[in-house]
């Protein structure tokens, strides 16, 4: 079964295993190993300023990209690939009338390694209770797919980790110090570990490394190894809703202390 992932502002089409509902198009095989609810994918047409992702659904074996952008056949089609446990994969080809070209995605296995985390300033988090998810903040991303320097590709990855009720955490991500990619000096990223609302899924806060400091990026991530062999202390950088006092005020942080960087 295939489903469309159509292209920027396009109009999202149902999925019933038919042959794709437009002329031309780029199909992308999963290998059967891959779940296709958690493979991300995000695309750019030669010419756009933003490009698009594809919409995760769960079964298929393949997605089909539209290659039409705002009435015409695009010329030129980039890609960023992942899916858990995989290293990255990117795609440059050119576009054509004549064809609807197959692209097979490959998993090359990175392994998992465990952040193991405690934070400092709980009160950021407004008492909410929380989970914790990682990003990989892609910063190469923007000049290979021809994006302004405000625009920031963030992948999801790893598991998902509670706090305990002493602030631990142990978080497992890929070791992308093994891929290709993300591991190469020449592809700058970091990964970014965030903190969100379990009930309604909001950000609630950024988690800043403050110690030890050469595991911090400048942009407050960390940086991309190996392993982490420290416990590593963080601070929210708080960014969610506020907390609300027994008269319904919100409350936040003083300003000026919300955040350590």
């Amino acid at each position: 079964m295939k489903c469309p992932a159509l292209a920027f502002l396009m109009a999202v089409g149902a999925c019933f295993g038919q042959l794709p509902p437009y002329a031309h198009y780029v199909e992308i095989k999963l290998p059967p190993d891959v779940k296709s609810e958690n493979f991300f994918a995000r695309f750019i047409f030669e010419g756009q300023d933003f490009g698009d992702w594809i919409q995760p659904r769960p079964g298929v074996s393949a997605y089909d990209i539209s290659t039409m952008s705002e009435g015409r056949q695009a010329r030129r089609l980039k890609a960023i690939f992942y899916a858990p446990g995989c290293a990255i994969r990117i795609l440059d080809i050119p576009l054509s009338d004549s064809e609807n070209p197959s692209y097979s995605f490959a998993c090359e296995p990175v392994g998992n390694i465990t952040i193991t985390g405690s934070l400092m300033r709980i009160d950021r988090l407004y008492g909410l209770d929380v989970r914790l998810e990682a990003k990989y903040a892609a910063h190469w991303a923007r000049e290979f797919l021809g994006l302004d320097r405000g625009v920031l590709t963030a992948i999801p990855v790893g598991d998902v980790a509670n706090l305990s009720e002493d602030g631990r955490f142990r978080l497992k991500v890929p070791d992308l110090s093994r891929d290709p990619l993300a591991g190469a000096l020449e592809y700058p990223g970091e990964l970014q570990i965030w903190a969100k609302d379990k009930r309604t899924g909001a950000i609630v806060a950024k988690l800043i490394p403050v110690d030890p400091q050469p595991a911090k990026t400048q942009s407050g991530g960390l940086k991309v190894r190996g392993e982490y062999t420290e416990e590593i202390v963080f601070s929210p950088c708080a960014m969610g809703p506020p907390r609300h006092d027994s008269w319904g005020f919100a409350v936040r942080p003083p300003s000026g202390d919300a955040c350590d960087r």
